[in-house]
């Protein structure tokens, strides 16, 4: 049995001393990073952020039709989501802005599916052309800054001819930033996940063969003059019908008050 290392009364020597500088340094560091940039932390396959907080990260916003431009007045647009998660709608008594602060990972979550799946940085500025003799044609914009780089798509609200697959893609970003403004205009997950669940048991008795519905799917809700909040949820897909054979088309699902 060996015996207990002898201490050394004159304390820990230079390079032990030297030693522990380094990780304090370090442990330093990281805790700087965690305390003060949590939306900063990242995974390894996380797209970078601004290192300002306040900086934005995406816009969603309307142009043209009978809506004035919005001028550049960033506390105007219909969606802005911050580095720090904080995202923002036009309320129903402006100029205030309903907010909801996303978890860092749902951040992640939803530039994953808009960079990684949509490719948005690979669109053209100008995806589809309006349809012709609608004289208050509006159209959707959509700007995202993430990993470096800054890119603005503009594509109309009501497309001529058959879509293709830039338009779809845009499409596709539109549906899941309008149902991010219906979880803030709900006040959160909490409350939009109740309407997920019931639209789930729907859900399951009409396409038992689909895989649940997610918030993923859920698209911009809309309250009436009664008070009534209706959220829609909608997934792009094949649909199998023993009749028809197979039908092209979303699968919808409206819930009704939550």
């Amino acid at each position: 049995m060996s015996s207990p290392r002898p201490v050394n009364p004159a304390g820990p020597g230079r390079h032990e001393r030297a030693g522990r500088r380094r990780l304090a340094a370090l442990l330093g560091a990281c805790l700087t990073v965690a305390i003060c940039r949590p939306w900063a932390c990242r995974a390894a396959d996380a797209h970078a952020l601004p290192d300002d907080p306040t900086a934005i990260v995406i816009i969603l916003d309307s142009e043209g039709g009978f809506r004035a431009p919005p001028g550049g007045d960033k506390d105007d647009v219909a969606l802005c989501i911050k580095a720090d998660g904080t995202a923002s709608i036009r309320s129903r008594t402006p100029p205030e802005r309903k907010t909801w602060r996303m978890k860092p990972e749902e951040l992640q979550d939803l530039l994953r599916f808009l960079l990684d799946e949509q490719k948005f940085f690979a669109l053209k500025p100008a995806v589809g052309q309006a349809q012709p003799g609608i004289a208050d044609a509006g159209g959707w914009m959509i700007r995202i800054e993430a990993d470096g780089k800054t890119h603005t798509v503009r594509g109309p609200m009501a497309a001529r001819g058959p879509a293709n697959d830039a338009r779809k893609r845009f499409e596709r970003c539109l549906r899941r930033l309008q149902g991010t403004m219906t979880v803030v205009d709900l006040g959160g997950t909490d409350r939009a996940n109740r309407f997920l669940e019931a639209a789930n048991a729907v859900f399951a008795k009409e396409w038992p063969r689909e895989p649940p519905l997610t918030l993923a799917d859920m698209g911009l809700g809309s309250v009436l003059a009664s008070g009534a909040v209706i959220v829609p949820f909608s997934r792009g897909t094949k649909m199998l019908n023993a009749n028809a054979g197979g039908l092209e088309g979303p699968i919808e699902c409206v819930v009704v008050n939550r």
